[in-house]
């Protein structure tokens, strides 16, 4: 059995220590994993081949990297061979939309990602002709209208991004970008022409990274960005007339729990507040999850400081979820509300929300407008003799959610 992928290339020792397991392609596997089979396929061993790890002997064997190679020597998905339907799905801008990959790697060097050990904070990215003419291809053969961008950063190169914007405005194939993912530290840096020649080649939705509407963990995450980019992201995408999915993150160890829910809470209710004073609030999605640590990033080696038990087995690996992992330096009562909110209403949802009151930590807010979702939360503080003071452990309210009968709901 030959595995690759991101657990694989950061811990090869560990995953060959399964039974089940013979052979790990780390990192980019086009060119290794076509090696290994010519290799196997002529009865010959594995040695020399680069960026493989593999049993023989009785021992573990981990031959160098091989070097990061740029996705213009591979050669086109030979999409014939693939049965195109299982993989088109429907998306809010189309009813077939297809997963496509416009670059590979990411060069930041966020603490918490696996990325940068993946590709060694290489970048590389698809020539903007080739692009167009797949896509074109694809829409032409499999009758595709939207194309799902799963680059892990597709705005690191604005040269390349404008080529390709004009090239899609020149050829009008007339299909639909959408989660083009961008760095909001890039995004709140892009001017209104780049925005708008985007907007015209397609691009119809942005999926940011926002992590974290408190400072100190944005800091800690080494994330390279600011609280206030946020809204600068949101409020350019609302001008432009592209919708946002944004992602935050909870629990990041060494920082304020309390503090830290509490800002993200604001935050997202401030991305929010921007579509809802437009009227455009089913054009923003919020996803939340939990902080999970990655193996040989620094935010692991961080969380093993906070209290969290080393993961020394594939199998301890196998059985932990960003969506409902619980770190030790998490309180429960805070745990307990963001697991309600994430799988309820936040996590794959379209925020269809006129009326958000945030009534954080005893504040009241102020509630706008009417629509098809009235939603409240409110932390509370709370005496607790059996909690030390110093803590700052609180009772949560519950959320809240009723839905107005008379709403509109576009999808």
């Amino acid at each position: 059995m030959i595995w690759g992928g991101y657990h694989p290339t950061t811990q090869p020792e560990q995953t060959l220590a399964n039974p089940d397991i013979d052979i790990v392609v780390r990192r980019q596997g086009e060119l290794t994993f076509m090696e290994v089979v010519e290799r196997l396929h002529s009865s010959k061993t594995l040695k020399g081949v680069r960026g493989v790890s593999y049993k023989s002997g009785g021992r573990i064997i981990t031959n160098p990297d091989r070097e990061f190679t740029d996705l213009n020597k591979f050669p086109p998905i030979p999409y014939e061979f693939i049965d195109v339907e299982r993989h088109i799905k429907d998306y809010k801008f189309g009813e077939r939309c297809i997963d496509y990959y416009i670059s590979q790697g990411c060069a930041s060097a966020c603490d918490f990602c696996s990325e940068p050990i993946f590709c060694n904070r290489r970048w590389t990215a698809l020539d903007p002709a080739r692009v167009v003419d797949e896509l074109e291809h694809l829409k032409a053969t499999y009758d595709i209208d939207t194309f799902m961008i799963r680059d892990s950063d597709f705005f690191p190169n604005l040269r390349r991004v404008k080529e390709l914007c004009r090239q899609l405005i020149e050829k009008d194939i007339g299909v639909r970008l959408t989660s083009v993912n961008g760095r909001m530290e890039q995004l709140s840096r892009l001017d209104d022409d780049l925005w708008s020649l985007a907007r015209r080649a397609g691009f119809v939705e942005v999926f940011i990274g926002t992590e974290s509407g408190y400072q100190a963990a944005l800091d800690a995450m080494n994330k390279g960005a600011k609280v206030e980019q946020i809204e600068v992201c949101t409020r350019q995408c609302v001008k432009h007339d592209i919708d946002v999915r944004s992602s935050f993150m909870v629990g990041i160890p060494g920082v304020d729990a309390m503090e830290e829910v509490k800002r993200i809470f604001e935050a997202i209710h401030r991305m929010i507040s921007v579509y809802g004073e437009q009227e455009r609030l089913d054009h923003i999605d919020i996803l939340l999850s939990f902080f999970t640590p990655y193996p040989r990033t620094k935010l692991y080696d961080t969380a093993i400081r906070h209290g969290l038990a080393p993961l020394n087995t594939l199998e301890e690996w196998g059985d932990f979820d960003q969506f409902d992992f619980k770190a030790p330096w998490m309180p429960q009562e805070l745990y307990d509300l963001v697991l309600e909110l994430e799988r309820g209403y936040v996590v794959e949802l379209r925020m269809r929300v006129w009326r958000v009151v945030p009534d954080l930590f005893g504040g009241h807010g102020k509630a706008g407008g009417a629509g098809p979702f009235i939603y409240t939360w409110s932390l509370q503080p709370q005496q607790d003799h059996h909690t030390d003071a110093d803590s700052r452990i609180k009772t949560l309210t519950r959320l809240q959610i009723s839905k107005n009968p008379g709403g509109s709901d576009r999808y």
